[in-house]
């Protein structure tokens, strides 16, 4: 709790500066490309993303469960307040024995874990968790997670999923193409 407590300080020390001093060599994780991005944001466009939830909440879906919205994943067993939002938009894996979530590929992917959780909980009580950030894995559907990354990014397709009023969906796609990286 103390560790998301000082990266949300921080990232609220960082979000208002006016300018970025700070020695890129020592700073970076590695994401050069997308501190140039953020560099090119607009007061507007920062005050907009700033009012973003990290953890969309949908509402029940027949048939779904409580439906909510991540990038990357969550950590069952966790109440969505206390989740970690670094790791909600960067988790790809976790380990089981200490249910300690990673970007990386070491380990058990998160939404295995998370299903089986799932499947453990009253009916009630169960959520499904819609979710990108992984293309290596594409489309990846089960029971209670849906991973929707279909590779836009590297030319492959953009997948939406619809549900309908009586908790019936479907998986539309479209192809990408021109995307400049």
């Amino acid at each position: 709790m103390e560790s998301q407590q000082t990266q949300l300080l921080e990232s609220n020390e960082l979000a208002n500066r006016t300018d970025d001093t700070l020695d890129e060599e020592s700073f970076s994780h590695g994401d050069d490309k997308v501190r140039k991005l953020a560099k090119k944001l607009s007061k507007k466009q920062i005050t907009w993303l700033k009012q973003c939830p990290v953890i969309l909440r949908v509402g029940h879906v027949h048939g779904m469960g409580e439906v909510v919205v991540v990038h990357a994943g969550l950590v069952p067993d966790i109440p969505l307040e206390q989740q970690d939002p670094f790791q909600v938009m960067n988790m790809r894996t976790i380990n089981l024995k200490t249910h300690v979530p990673s970007e990386t590929r070491d380990g058990t992917p998160w939404e295995k874990f998370w299903n089986h959780r799932q499947k453990k909980l009253p009916a009630k009580d169960r959520m499904t968790v819609l979710y990108g950030h992984d293309r290596k894995r594409g489309k990846n559907i089960r029971a209670y997670s849906k991973g929707l990354d279909s590779g836009c990014v590297g030319g492959g397709h953009l997948t939406a999923l619809v549900i309908d009023s009586k908790g019936h969906n479907k998986y539309v796609e479209v192809k990408c193409k021109g995307y400049v990286k």
